[in-house]
């Protein structure tokens, strides 16, 4: 790449591991030109790019352990690869299942169900995340007093609501004590919290500090290595948080042929206006951080099972590892493929 500015994404192992119980997208009814107001709505797509389950819903999440939340007319199931509705539309909202469990809202609390969708930890969060390695991260919002303080009026004190997390266990009680400004979950035996000066580092199943919160951005362990931003750039570290001067070395296996979002804008900085306002173009990049699939495309997402959904003149499709499209850009929105399927957004004319 010449002259460009490289800004690449955070370095993803498994399968929606930071997802939060605020399930639904920033879809939109819109107004096409001196056309029908057209209908967003859900369905999925096999790899051959075809419908298995029609769009319908108004919002869909991905697949995980056999099942999808979908939402529609407010209220949120889950569906089995053939669509069929497994567990009733009667939530509020709801994350994907792991470890058999998923995050659900009901009257504005969030706990846990089971697949059969049997509450099994009742709803008494502010925040739920992804069960990983037996734990999940919770947010609770506590009313803490404020000092005295005089005002107009002359009165004095009151209260604000500040959001802590912590970690629960399968059985819904608090294995790490709310204490952090956020809370990731727990991947290869770490997991990334925020303290309350907004830096991030790494704790152990205990909630010991194995990593200090150092960084201004953090990503999740996957083979050994997590990619932090320190000092302006993307760097790899270790376990013990330091930091892998040779990725190539450090990184085998899996990882060996991951390929990570990377960006580039014309000049750095932009010398002109037209350099200001020239989009910024996507691609990818090998851990060694050399460019293998040039930046053209307006927005990507990671590549998973193989494929990579990205957006071409307005439109999304899915391109394979060497940047070919495999399912042509038509969809308005278009997400990662779990267990062999992908949800995707259209729109179209109201009814």
């Amino acid at each position: 790449m010449q002259a460009g500015h490289i800004r690449a994404g955070f370095l993803l192992c498994g399968a929606g591991l930071a997802v939060g119980i605020a399930l639904y997208s920033n879809v939109r009814w819109v107004q096409s030109d001196r056309g029908p107001l057209l209908e967003p709505v859900f369905g999925y797509i096999d790899k051959t790019g075809e419908f298995v389950i029609p769009p319908q819903f108004d919002f869909a999440g991905d697949f995980s352990e056999g099942l999808a939340a979908v939402k529609m007319d407010g209220k949120t199931g889950f569906v089995d690869s053939a669509g069929r509705i497994i567990i009733p539309l009667r939530f509020e909202d709801a994350g994907p299942f792991s470890e058999k469990l998923a995050a659900v809202s009901l009257d504005g609390k969030i706990g846990y169900i089971d697949p059969a969708g049997i509450l099994a930890i009742p709803p008494r969060f502010n925040y739920g995340g992804v069960f990983s390695e037996g734990l999940a991260p919770v947010g609770i919002d506590a009313r803490l007093r404020l000092g005295p303080r005089d005002d107009e009026r002359g009165g004095t004190g009151g209260f604000r609501f500040v959001r802590r997390y912590g970690y629960i266990n399968r059985d819904g009680e608090m294995a790490i004590q709310p204490q952090f400004r956020n809370a990731r979950s727990f991947t290869e035996g770490l997991a990334r919290v925020t303290a309350q000066d907004n830096l991030t580092g790494y704790i152990d199943r205990e909630g010991d500090p194995v990593i200090p919160c150092e960084f201004e951005q953090a990503g999740p362990f996957c083979g050994g290595v997590a990619r932090v931003y320190s000092d302006g750039r993307w760097r790899l570290i270790d376990r013990e948080g330091e930091f892998v001067d040779d990725p190539q070395s450090a990184v085998a296996g899996d990882l060996s042929g991951m390929l990570l979002p990377v960006s580039a804008s014309p000049t750095d900085p932009p010398a002109t206006l037209s350099a200001y306002l020239t989009p910024r173009r996507w691609g990818f990049q090998d851990l060694a951080g050399k460019v293998v699939i040039r930046p053209r495309f307006e927005k990507v997402r990671n590549f998973t099972e193989g494929l990579a959904a990205v957006r071409f003149d307005g439109r999304f499709g899915y391109i394979d590892k060497t940047g070919e499209f495999v399912i042509p850009a038509h969809f308005d929105s278009a997400f990662p493929f779990r267990e062999g399927l992908a949800r995707v957004l259209i729109r179209r004319p109201m009814d």
